[in-house]
């Protein structure tokens, strides 16, 4: 068993092999085919990988994604990353290696986070009581931007990489946004759902993932959301519409 810097086309496989989990990780591998990032390799084949969108320039996927077979290869690549990084690490795992990354980062905090997935067939697009827009730099010129929002989407109100990034605006000020982030042709996730602290309680957030869902499926997307595990609300909302819990992830941020 060896660690081996593999280009991410032929990490692809595997990763599409280990289901949902994956989904960030091999949005990277597909869209920086080219780019390497450390495996574990045995005569069979690979048995583990640690995936960051970091080292290819996708700032918003910049986590280290760590898939492995078993314990011996999650604590290869732990120690691999220790020695690059020491303490410094922000990273998501599958949940059941939580014993192995708390022994090797024995200061650091791991929460949860969960994925859920909504299966199209179960969707029923609700009716919004405010429109949700498709936002682009020209119309957040044109808007109110609330203080609070300055750091999700940039003081410079730019939008990020050309992302689809929807809002609800009343009364000519931006109040709920959300994204859909890592779409790969097949999948998309939303993410970064914000209502401003004036407007919530409304159900904005519901009219915007509703409505963020509704786009994907047309487009032949399979919505996905990721929301740590101790977010009550969010965990309410994504229920409410209907959408799966597939997976628990171990997560370690810097």
């Amino acid at each position: 068993m060896e660690i081996k810097n593999t280009k991410n086309q032929e990490i692809i496989p595997y990763l599409a092999a280990s289901g949902a989990s994956s989904l960030f990780p091999l949005y990277v591998c597909k869209r920086r085919p080219d780019v390497v990032s450390p495996c574990v390799i045995t005569d069979a084949g690979i048995q583990g990988c640690m995936v960051t969108g970091r080292d290819c320039g996708l700032g918003w996927v910049h986590s280290q994604w760590l898939m492995a077979n078993d314990k011996s290869a999650m604590l290869s690549l732990l120690k691999h990353l220790r020695d690059r990084e020491g303490e410094d690490v922000c990273l998501n795992f599958p949940l059941e290696f939580h014993d192995e990354v708390q022994d090797i980062f024995p200061g650091k905090e791991i929460t949860v986070d969960q994925l859920y997935i909504l299966i199209p067939s179960k969707f029923h697009e609700r009716k919004a009581s405010h429109p949700v827009k498709l936002i682009t730099e020209e119309l957040l010129g044109q808007i109110t931007i609330p203080d609070e929002m300055t750091r999700l989407i940039g003081s410079d109100h730019k939008v990020y990489n050309g992302l689809p990034f929807y809002g609800i605006v009343i009364d000519n000020t931006l109040v709920t946004i959300g994204e859909a982030m890592c779409d790969d042709g097949k999948s998309a996730a939303i993410q970064q759902v914000y209502t401003v602290e004036t407007h919530r309680g409304q159900g904005l957030g519901s009219i915007i993932v509703n409505s963020i869902a509704a786009d994907l499926i047309s487009r032949k997307r399979t919505p996905t959301y990721w929301v740590a595990e101790e977010n009550d609300s969010s965990l309410h909302l994504v229920q409410k519409l209907g959408f799966d819990l597939v997976t628990r992830l171990g997560c370690v941020e810097d």
